[in-house]
This record gives C-alpha cells, sequence and structure tokens, in this order.
C-alpha cells in the first residue's frame, strides 16, 4: 500500500483528524496543513486452517510492516512499526473477523505505541 496525502484546516473550521492517514503514533498535533506518506506491505506468515470445534477457526496469520512521514506545519515526525493480525471465523459465522495489535516507534517523540485492531470484512 502506497498511500499519500494533504489536508488543509482553518482556525473557523476543524476537520477531523481521521479524514486523512496522520502519522502513526502522533496525537494531539491540529495542523493547519499537513501532507503526509504511507508505505505498508502486507506479508502473509501462515495460513494455519483449524480452530477450535465450532468456536474459533483461524484462516491467516499476517505482518504488516509500516513507515509513515509528516509534515504538521512543516515539522517532520515520522513512525515505524508492524501490524500482526489474524483472519478468524467465529462460531462458524461466514462472515471473517481480522482481530490483531499493532506496535510501532515515533523517534521525532521518543514514543513506543501499542494498540489492540479489530475489523470485520462485509
Amino acid at each position: 500500500v502506497l498511500d499519500g496525502s494533504f489536508q488543509k484546516n482553518s482556525p473557523d473550521v476543524y476537520y477531523f483528524q481521521n479524514e486523512v492517514n496522520f502519522v502513526r503514533g502522533v496525537h494531539n498535533i491540529f495542523p493547519e496543513y499537513y501532507a503526509g506518506f504511507l508505505a505498508q506491505y502486507c506479508l502473509p506468515l501462515v495460513y494455519p486452517d483449524s480452530g477450535i470445534n465450532g468456536i474459533l477457526y483461524i484462516k491467516r496469520i499476517s505482518a504488516k510492516p509500516f513507515l509513515n512521514h509528516g509534515w504538521f506545519d512543516r515539522k517532520h515526525y515520522y513512525s515505524y512499526g508492524s501490524d500482526i493480525e489474524a483472519k478468524v471465523h467465529v462460531f462458524r459465522i461466514t462472515i471473517p473477523v481480522n482481530i490483531g495489535f499493532r506496535i510501532g516507534y515515533c523517534p521525532t517523540t521518543d514514543n513506543t505505541f501499542a494498540s489492540f485492531l479489530f475489523s470485520i470484512d462485509i
């Protein structure tokens, strides 16, 4: 995945920070101008195709290393890290669920961050 983004805010109107992808791990910064770049690769690690009888079926486990660069009003921030995700089916429901975690580091702020990931493929 390669993603480039730009956002301009004004003091009168602030757009939510989730309209464009800000640098992961950088929070509570509200720039007037933001420009950013994301590079991410999805690397399948294993296809276990196994599970617990009728409760949980694990389809795939993958790693998604990433690198973010962003300029918040000309101040440069960047971060890198990886997402580890598993695509599973719960209680034999045919719609898959993605669960996992993200861990990364932002050298500009000397901040290590982690978060829980959850999504449903519809």
